[in-house]
């Protein structure tokens, strides 16, 4: 095989791991969207996985061949930047709820000693 040819396959190879990784951050943003639960680590151990595999393809590829994989990168990024957006929102979400949570178990839990109108509950 010509240094063209194998650098050509390693480009080949470097995009469809890229694209790999891009599509599992893509299901996660669709599953962070989703009002459901998701098995975070389920998600964090498929991308860990993937993510040593792409350090590995970039250790191995030469630079050259680094070339193929620029468009899928350059969509990666914007998924991976999508990604965010919609795990901030669920995690901005998650302590709204836990704050509303905490006030009413300090709401029940108080003899209302403190309270506003100065009353005791009995």
């Amino acid at each position: 095989m010509s240094a063209d040819a194998d650098a050509h396959a390693t480009g080949d190879a470097l995009r469809r791991c890229v694209e790999r990784l891009k599509a599992l951050v893509e299901a996660e943003t669709r599953a962070a969207a989703d009002p459901g639960e998701i098995d975070f680590e389920a998600f964090n151990q498929r991308k860990s996985h993937a993510l040593v595999e792409l350090t590995q393809m970039l250790r191995m590829a030469p630079l050259d061949s680094r070339v193929a994989a620029r468009g899928a990168i350059a969509h990666f990024r914007t998924a991976l930047a999508e990604n965010a957006d919609a795990l901030g929102l669920r995690l901005r979400a998650m302590q709204e709820i836990s704050a509303l949570l905490i006030e009413k178990i300090l709401e029940d839990e108080s003899d209302g000693t403190y309270s506003k109108n100065g009353t005791a509950r009995r």
